[in-house]
C-alpha cells in the first residue's frame, strides 16, 4: 500500500483568516447635552504564522487593555450633540503575506440593562473614510456597516482610514415625551427625552485573507462574491 504525500504546494492555498475584536467605545447622551464615559476597551493583535492585523486609532496602535478615545474631549469638555470628532480608524498589515481587509462597524444604545433595540441606531453618525473604501450594502444594516479595503494590503502597510468622525445627530433632541400634571391654579409640564440616560456604542472587526488567490480566498472565507483585477484591485459582485 502506497502513502500519498501532500507537497508544500499543495498547501499553499489554505485560507487563513484572522478576526479581531477592536473597539468598543461609550457615551452618555440626554437631553440637550451628553457626556462621554469609557468603558472596557477591547483589542487583539491577531498572528498566524503569516497573516496579521492590527487597528491604529489616531496614529497610536490599539494594544490590549489601552484607552480608547482618550483624547476626544478636553479637561471638563461636555459632549455636544450634533458636533463631529475626529475618530481616525485605519488597519496595519502586521503579518508577511499580502492581504484582503473586511472592515465591520457596529453601532447600537444601551442603557444599564443592555443593548437597547427599540431605539434607532441610525442617530449615531459615522463619517466613513471613502478613500479604497467600499460600502458593502447587500450586508449592511442600520445597526452594521460592512466595508472592503480596495487594495491588497502589503506587508506593514496601513490602509487609508476606514472611519474618521462620530456624532449623534441633533433630530434626538427632538424625541421628547411631554406630560402635564395640573395642582390647584399651577401645571407643571415636564419633558422626557427618548434617548436620555442611554449610552451610544460602536464596535468595529477587522477580517483578513490571503490576497493569492483571492477571490476564492475570500468566498470560502466570509461567502462573499468579489471580482479582482489583474492589479489585484477588489470590486464587489
Amino acid at each position: 500500500m502506497k502513502t500519498r504525500r501532500i507537497s508544500e504546494s499543495q498547501v499553499v492555498t489554505i485560507v487563513l483568516m484572522a478576526l479581531a475584536v477592536i473597539l468598543l467605545v461609550v457615551g452618555t447622551v440626554g437631553g440637550s447635552r451628553a457626556a462621554l464615559t469609557y468603558s472596557e476597551t477591547y483589542s487583539t493583535e491577531l498572528s498566524m504564522q503569516d497573516i496579521g492585523v492590527v487597528f491604529n486609532e489616531n496614529d497610536n496602535p490599539v494594544e490590549n487593555g489601552g484607552v480608547l478615545l482618550k483624547d476626544l474631549l478636553g479637561t471638563d469638555e461636555a459632549f455636544k450633540i450634533g458636533k463631529e470628532y475626529e475618530e481616525v480608524l485605519t488597519v496595519k498589515n502586521t503579518g508577511s503575506i499580502d492581504q484582503y481587509v473586511r472592515v465591520t462597524l457596529y453601532k447600537y444604545w444601551q442603557d444599564d440593562d443592555g443593548k437597547r433595540v427599540d431605539l434607532s441606531p441610525a442617530y449615531i453618525k459615522l463619517a466613513l473614510g471613502t478613500d479604497n473604501w467600499i460600502v458593502d450594502p447587500a450586508a449592511s444594516t442600520a445597526e452594521r456597516t460592512v466595508l472592503y479595503y480596495k487594495l491588497p494590503l502589503k506587508q506593514n502597510d496601513e490602509t487609508s482610514a476606514v472611519l474618521t468622525a462620530v456624532s449623534v445627530d441633533n433630530e434626538v433632541l427632538k424625541l421628547v415625551e411631554q406630560s402635564k400634571k395640573t395642582e390647584g391654579a399651577y401645571t407643571t409640564v415636564t419633558n422626557t427625552y427618548k434617548y436620555d440616560s442611554v449610552t451610544l456604542g460602536l464596535k468595529a472587526e477587522v477580517d483578513v485573507v490571503q490576497a493569492h488567490n483571492g477571490e476564492d480566498a475570500i468566498l470560502s472565507a466570509w461567502g462573499a462574491t468579489v471580482s479582482i483585477a489583474d492589479d489585484g484591485t477588489l470590486s464587489l459582485g
